[in-house]
């Protein structure tokens, strides 16, 4: 089986950094299955993405070497260049979901990721040409924001902010705990225990306004107690499900929609050929609704009463909307 040249360079690294003495050219030949002109080119490849000089002893042993002259020592990584090129599509779309805030620190990663894919002579350029990651609709957050948020969900910590609800309008100084940090259509939120209204609440990073980390031990909720509060109702607007809403879809939109999971929980049932009917647990309409209106006319709620008044109403205001405009 042949050998690509990214192997050879995995192989000839770990070659050097196993062996307490120099390596012997005949070896170095043997498990490279390569001629020594090969050789001479993966070295370079070895040395300029470890930044390490291999040095040659007596004409025919090799070893690393760093400035006090003692062998140079590695993280234990390697990886395929199907592992590589995973990590780069990774890479991608980190860099879209706003980690381009943590980019002090995933840089120096980021670097030695894109010197391994000279190894088989793709560029950086290429990879950025050719693969791209496109959020929708990303508000725009605070730095310092993130960076805390996560420093406080995974040391537990507690925090003091100052928030912007949407309802409202209105900035509210808020205790919270956060629990989980969660990335939800293309925008952050954090699960937290909220000690100002003692519940759990859900927060948009974009409408954190201030935070402050103090030294205070986070209350931790019981994961048990998560799950149930943020997977038994429909969207962002978690809460115990109090209603099921009966949506019925037509045509292309009963076909699309039979292939999405709008909720781990749903029902779907096929009326006629042409007809879907959905059915899904909600605590707060907003994001259903939302999510119905998509469908236009191809959608319509049969249950509950409230929920279809709700559509009506949305329907009707639109219809004076259009009909008020004069062309």
């Amino acid at each position: 089986m042949l050998m690509d040249r990214t192997e050879k360079v995995h192989i000839l690294h770990k070659l050097l950094i196993q062996s307490k003495y120099p390596v012997h050219i005949s070896r170095i030949l043997e498990e490279l299955k390569c001629s020594e002109k090969t050789f001479f080119r993966v070295r370079r490849k070895v040395e300029e993405l470890y930044e390490a000089e291999i040095v040659c002893i007596n004409g025919n042993y090799y070893r690393y070497r760093n400035e006090d002259d003692e062998l140079h020592h590695f993280p234990g990584l390697w990886f395929s260049h199907k592992e590589l090129e995973a990590l780069i599509c990774f890479d991608k779309a980190l860099n879209e979901i706003h980690a381009g805030i943590l980019s002090d620190i995933i840089s120096p990663f980021r670097e030695r990721l894109y010197r391994m894919l000279d190894t088989y002579d793709i560029s950086d350029q290429t990879w950025n040409n050719r693969i791209k990651c496109i959020p929708i609709a990303q508000r725009t957050i605070d730095p310092d924001v993130l960076k805390i948020t996560t420093d406080s969900v995974l040391r537990n910590k507690r925090c003091k902010i100052i928030y912007k609800a949407l309802s409202s309008d209105t900035e509210e100084k808020r205790d919270i705990s956060p629990q989980t940090l969660l990335r939800y259509r293309d925008n952050w939120y954090v699960d937290a225990w909220c000690h100002s209204r003692n519940a759990l609440r859900t927060f948009a990073l974009s409408r954190i306004r201030q935070i402050e980390q103090t030294n205070e031990e986070a209350e931790v909720v019981d994961i048990q107690d998560l799950e149930q509060h943020y997977t038994t109702s429909y969207g962002i607007f978690s809460g115990k499900a109090a209603e099921t809403a009966i949506i019925r879809f037509t045509g292309i939109a009963a076909r699309e929609v039979s292939h999405e999971e709008w909720h781990p929980r749903q029902i779907q049932q096929w009326i006629d050929s042409e007809t879907l009917q959905l059915s899904i647990p909600y605590y707060d309409a907003t994001e259903l609704i939302m999510d119905i209106l998509r469908w236009g006319e191809l959608a319509e709620v049969v249950n509950p009463p409230s929920l279809r008044q709700k559509m009506k109403a949305i329907f009707e205001n639109c219809k004076k909307k259009y009909d008020s405009r004069k062309n």
